[in-house]
């Protein structure tokens, strides 16, 4: 008996239609992860399984109680007016024991009984929710992104509990390692269509591996195979250029009209047999290699390049027991920091530490102080992307964005950049930034990145709204980077990949 069963669906965004034709069962206890590029669906799937999103076509059946933690958490006015406790009661009769169990997933207090729903923060509404959900255990429980507001010590403690899960989980998630250590199997979205894959996210990164060699070597045969058919019509031209030079020569003899007709026509009927075939083997031969490389394309994950950073200064940042300060808010005591332009440093610690305050401080972003008996040294110039991309001014276009950071680029230039991170058409990089998608921004700030001058990069959790395979592209471009850079993520796939110079806990 399934929980979930569509048949034949379709589901779209106004006119974009996002999949089509598509059918899947969801059975009890299966832990399925689905990933794919942003904007391709993930979401509007799990919005659906929770009945409140209908397909445009086709049918499909939920069978079960299910409990569903989207990505960004929006209550309603009366909601906002709740205190917490009450709110936790209408989700669940033993809603009061929701604190307690905050606290041992996430050691978190601040989320008190009486405080106002409202006066909850992103991260504090996700950290209430997905306790909520650990409290109704539900049959099939529906996560979108859960880590994205979470701490190291999150993380773990919300992945263990989740696999220790018995019923059905369906997650989001660009999270490799939480992919890994919780699925068994994989829904991929691509083109439209719903790809199912056995196995956890390393499996299904090898059988996808797999299929793109086994692609690629079928292009190298119907490549081969159109060469021999393009030869074979020239030997077939030669062959009747070969004709034609030998009735000259009958008709030199004196050979009778009659048999230099039958000579003639016997290799005539030959040769257009011949060219007949060659032909169809090359229509044949250009037709697969189109729908081959047509579907190489479809696999086109982002081309990442970070740019140069300035190398002719070594030392970028020399910081010893500073005290760090928000506005009037004291946040450290005994910040010591030193980073130079070989150094690849993790910023890590649980929330509300000032990781995030301490990038903004060293990005001399106003009301943000390091101070200290001994004058901190800071980086001549730093790139900083936070997780909001203020960097990006929402009433510009992409190619005016790339424009204004590299003058003296044609506009061709700016196109294969931003074709670099999937802006690929027209009305695409000619798009009003605040049109923009969170996964979309966050390439169009690599993007910046790209061709932005710097002596240091600051990223505060970059792979946020980033698929899996835009992280990966990530990862490899951080790697091969020459210059410093500060990273704040708790992301575990992400930081397992990244070669570290410099691990730092505030």
């Amino acid at each position: 008996m399934y929980l979930a069963h569509a048949d034949d669906i379709q589901l779209a965004v106004g006119n974009k239609i996002l999949l089509s034709h598509v059918s899947f069962s969801i059975q009890p206890g299966d832990k399925i992860g689905i990933v794919g590029k942003n904007g391709t669906g993930k979401s509007t799937l799990l919005r659906t399984l929770t009945n409140k999103t209908q397909p445009r076509k086709g049918e499909i059946d939920v069978q079960t109680t299910t409990f569903y933690v989207p990505q960004e958490i929006r209550i309603t006015e009366e909601e906002k007016a709740l205190p917490v406790v009450s709110y936790a009661l209408t989700k669940h009769e033993e809603g009061w024991d929701v604190f307690h169990r905050i606290e041992k997933l996430f050691d978190y207090k601040e989320i008190t009984a009486d405080k106002l729903m409202g006066q909850l923060s992103g991260g504090e509404l996700t950290m209430l929710h997905l306790a909520l959900a650990l409290l109704v255990q539900p049959d099939m429980l529906l996560l979108d992104e859960p880590t994205n507001h979470l701490d190291s010590i999150g993380v773990e403690r919300l992945m263990k509990e989740l696999k220790a899960y018995r019923k059905a989980l369906v997650i989001v998630s660009h999270d490799s390692y939480l992919l890994d250590q919780v699925t068994r199997k994989i829904f991929e979205i691509r083109d439209q269509k719903l790809n199912k894959y056995t196995g956890n996210y390393s499996n299904f990164v090898q059988q996808k591996a797999h299929e793109t060699f086994v692609l690629e070597r079928k292009l190298r045969v119907h490549t081969k195979e159109m060469n021999a058919a393009l030869a074979r019509k020239q030997q077939v031209s030669e062959r009747t250029m070969r004709s034609d030079a030998a009735e000259e020569k009958y008709k030199a003899k004196g050979v009778p009209s009659i048999l230099r007709g039958y000579f003639i026509d016997r290799a005539g009927k030959s040769t257009s047999h011949d060219m007949a075939i060659a032909r169809k083997a090359e229509r044949e031969s250009r037709e697969d290699i189109k729908e081959i490389k047509d579907k190489l394309k479809k696999t086109q994950t982002l081309n990442i390049e970070l740019g140069e950073s300035d190398s002719s200064l070594f030392s970028l940042i020399d910081i010893n027991k500073a005290t760090l300060t928000a506005g009037d808010k004291f946040l450290s005591k005994d910040c010591t920091l030193r980073v130079t332009n070989q150094d690849k440093v993790l910023l890590n610690g649980r929330n509300g530490t000032g990781k995030s305050s301490l990038l903004k401080a060293i990005h001399k972003q106003e009301g943000y102080k390091l101070e200290s008996e001994s004058k901190p040294k800071f980086p001549q110039l730093s790139l900083y992307i936070d997780q909001h991309y203020s960097l990006i001014d929402n009433t510009k276009t992409l190619v005016t964005h790339i424009a204004e950071l590299a003058p003296t680029l044609e506009y061709e230039e700016i196109r294969k950049i931003l074709g670099n991170f999937l802006f690929m058409k027209d009305d695409q990089v000619n798009r009003v930034a605040g049109t923009l998608s969170g996964g979309e921004k966050a390439k169009l700030a690599l993007a910046m990145a790209s061709v932005s001058p710097r002596t240091l990069l600051l990223l505060d959790e970059p792979t946020n709204h980033l698929d899996t395979e835009s992280v990966d592209e990530l990862v490899q471009a951080l790697n091969e980077y020459e210059g410093g850079f500060i990273v704040v993520t708790h992301d575990i796939g992400f930081i397992n990949k990244i070669t570290w110079t410099q691990r730092v806990t505030l």
